[in-house]
């Protein structure tokens, strides 16, 4: 389980719920979600702190989370996740090698990457949140996630062989009221 544990120390931040309900028209309903990307593996915390896939079962999903070594294991028939952003190269050469389907959320600077074209030429799509997304973060100190105040950069969904989605092609995700979600 090393290589998740070498995240960088400010790596660790959650998707509001709102952020995976602005999809869920594009997550197939018929396959098993792997949310690869287990939050919390530095602090250890129990499954409680895995927002992510405790959202998208919420919100209907059958979702496999696990506390894993990603580069090494393989679960579900799609993985949706907010990847570790430092090591955003080496999930991506690793979702390659799995060859199955996933939609994954990234800095939208990443399209510019020539490891990114190089591994999925125009075989991605895209779906463009609605707006910003501000992520959740963990307080070491009290234990609770709090709300950040503004991200500096925006992001994408990367989505590879979802069936839902016709490759090579930009989708913008539903309107959701953040503070609801």
């Amino acid at each position: 389980m090393a290589s998740l544990r070498k995240t960088a120390p400010n790596d660790e931040y959650y998707t509001p719920k709102w952020v995976w309900e602005s999809i869920t028209d594009f997550i197939p309903k018929d396959m098993e979600i792997w949310e690869a990307f287990y939050p919390c593996y530095s602090s250890g915390k129990s499954d409680a702190y895995c927002q992510s896939a405790n959202a998208l079962r919420e919100l209907g999903f059958r979702v496999k989370s696990v506390k894993c070594d990603f580069f090494e294991n393989n679960y579900g028939d799609i993985v949706v996740s907010n990847l570790p952003f430092s090591l955003k190269k080496k999930v991506f050469v690793r979702l390659k090698a799995l060859n199955k389907p996933f939609i994954v959320l990234c800095p939208a600077l990443a399209i510019h990457t020539s490891y990114l074209q190089d591994l999925f030429g125009n075989n991605l799509s895209l779906i463009i949140p609605n707006k910003r997304i501000n992520f959740d973060k963990l307080n070491t100190n009290t234990g609770m996630i709090e709300k950040t105040k503004r991200a500096n950069f925006e992001c994408f969904f990367y989505c590879y062989k979802v069936p839902t989605l016709e490759a090579g092609r930009i989708y913008f995700s539903k309107k959701i009221d953040a503070k609801r979600g």
